[in-house]
């Protein structure tokens, strides 16, 4: 039995299909200057070729995974066509170089960079680059790939799974892919969650994998079973049965409200990174936005986004969600959100560096932009702003300059909204939990971080994987600064969220309920599993198990505890 790591869950039986991989061998080839006019044909040909692939593509995508999702071909395109790109390549073959070659000393030179800065986001659009490298450089040397033989039930192996690659497979076939590369947010994984297809990343080369052999993928659990047993088989296609089943049940949740038993509602909200994520808030009932991570926003570029071009977007955010809550937080740069156009200084602990708010002052210009846009689009919708990694009273005040100082050169009309607007901070250092009392005087709302928080707390690097099993958001410490927040917010008489992925957790969102907190924001397609949680039990038996937990000594104490109560519910 293969482990691996859920990016789409759901479970499939099929036949284990190997994409081809290509693998471009880049050697020096040289040319006659006689030569120089056909290289420059395969490439100008291979360039017409690849925009009428992408553009077929494209369409195919809008199809079936929508049009937003679809987008990202237009990026592929404009790297196609640039102009820029075919001055370097054409300059390259006329000094006697093949096409492909040339190609190659222009791109992956890029690809590089990007993969060297040891960012997830920009890893993920280096596999973009390199997908249309791929492309590109296999029209002009002529080679395609042959899916005919792909089997009616394929699970897809291959150990990157691209966006083009994608867009070719025929989807009725396709019942779960595996790979070896790979995030949650990565293509891949988009268009896997979108489609409800299986989707898991393992460890084992996946050109190890025997091709034709029927495998059983639990991509609930996070295994996967290779040659089963027929008993295996049929035990496994009648699992499938119920899961379909009950994924039909939860469907019939989204429209109803995360209501106790004996009638206390919880608000449930989303967590987003991109405006292409708001079908699927929609689409799963999310009641808000809980946090719309703006970082994005300026990654993956050469320069900072306008403030235009960010009032557009929040604008977009806040008229699609109607007058639903938005809550948009101010850049989380530093730690493992780099932004290579700030030259930021190189740091040998990034997370406790100068990251966040600590970045504000000596990047007030991007800071007053962002904001000016936040307050302009709140116009249009319901927009609360949030700080990050608040740490004490005075940096808190400090902030509160800062965006009044921001806010100077807005019109009247555009102040009134700006003071109207609700204003929040994140809960993610133990130290704004203890001072939690102190930081509600000066704000509107929390918004707790527990991913940092528990990073913070623990001292544990939640990127080092050796590290993994040590993090842990159900040790007593991060449970008890969690409940500080709570309540300090609430004796104050304000609001109190959730935006880390405790909140994800049922153990954890059961707890949350319990302490009474105002929202828990999570992921889109969790919505339905926290609701039908929540809808199980009542609000007082939920009140005591949440203040047990905080007598106990261990996470182990305190999840023995959650587990005996949601057997006793069936949750």
């Amino acid at each position: 039995m293969l482990t691996g790591k859920i990016l789409s869950e759901g479970l499939a039986v099929g036949i284990v299909y190997k994409l081809e991989a290509f693998e471009y061998k880049y050697q020096e080839k040289s040319v006659e200057p006689a030569q120089c006019e056909e290289e420059l044909k395969r490439f100008y040909d291979a360039r017409a070729e690849s925009e009428t692939q992408i553009k077929e593509l494209q369409s195919k995508a809008e199809t079936e995974w929508g049009e937003e999702k679809a987008e990202i071909f237009d990026g592929y395109l404009e790297i196609i066509l640039d102009e820029e790109l075919e001055e370097e390549v054409v300059e390259i073959i006329k000094t006697g170089t093949t096409a492909d070659c040339a190609l190659y000393q222009v791109i992956s030179p890029q690809i590089e960079v990007m993969k060297n800065k040891k960012d997830e986001y920009l890893a993920e659009r280096a596999s973009d680059m390199q997908d249309i490298l791929d492309r590109f450089l296999k029209n002009i040397l002529g080679i395609r790939q042959n899916t005919e033989l792909m089997p009616s039930d394929a699970i897809i192996c291959v150990k990157e799974l691209t966006p083009s690659e994608t867009a070719c497979l025929d989807m009725n076939k396709v019942k779960a892919i595996v790979v070896n590369t790979g995030g949650p947010s990565s293509h891949a994984a988009i268009m896997a969650r979108t489609l409800s297809l299986p989707l898991m990343l393992i460890e084992k080369p996946v050109e190890e994998l025997v091709e034709n052999t029927t495998v059983l993928i639990n991509a609930t659990e996070g295994h996967i079973v290779e040659n089963p047993t027929d008993e295996e088989i049929e035990n496994f296609k009648a699992a499938i049965a119920d899961h379909l089943e009950y994924r039909e049940y939860l469907k019939t949740l989204i429209n109803l409200p995360a209501q106790t038993v004996d009638g206390k509602k919880i608000k449930l909200f989303s967590n987003i990174g991109s405006e292409s994520e708001i079908d699927q808030v929609i689409e799963f009932g999310a009641e808000g936005i809980g946090l719309f991570r703006t970082e994005f926003l300026f990654m993956g570029r050469d320069s900072s986004p306008s403030e235009e071009n960010q009032f557009r977007v929040y604008k977009n955010i806040a008229e699609q969600m109607s007058k639903k809550p938005v809550i948009i937080r101010t850049f989380d740069f530093g730690g493992d959100k780099q932004i290579p156009y700030l030259n930021l200084p190189r740091e040998e602990n990034p997370f406790l560096g100068k990251r966040s708010v600590r970045l504000y002052e000596k990047e007030f210009e991007l800071f007053a932009i962002q904001v000016r846009a936040i307050v302009r689009a709140a116009a249009y919708g319901n927009l609360k702003i949030m700080f990050p990694l608040i740490s004490s009273v005075d940096e808190l005040k400090k902030i509160i300059k800062l965006t009044e100082k921001a806010v100077e050169p807005l019109t009247e009309k555009e102040k009134a909204v700006y003071r109207k607007m609700e204003k929040g901070i994140m809960i993610e250092t133990p130290s704004s939990a203890l001072l939690a009392e102190h930081l509600i005087k000066y704000c509107d709302f929390f918004s707790i971080g527990s991913n940092d928080l528990t990073q913070y707390t623990i001292a544990v690097d939640r990127g080092n994987p050796d590290l993994m099993e040590m993090f842990d958001p159900f040790i007593p410490a991060v449970i008890k600064l969690i409940n500080m927040a709570v309540r300090a917010a609430h004796k104050a008489e304000k609001w109190v969220g959730i935006c880390g992925e405790l909140g994800s957790d049922i153990n954890g969102a059961l707890i949350l309920a319990g302490w009474d907190i105002d929202e828990i924001s999570i992921t889109p397609p969790v919505i339905p599993h926290v609701k039908e949680a929540v809808r199980k039990v009542p609000f007082y038996e939920l009140q005591k198990l949440a203040e047990c937990i905080l007598e106990k000594e261990s996470s182990e104490e305190i999840l023995t505890e959650i587990y005996s109560f949601r057997r006793k519910y069936d949750v």
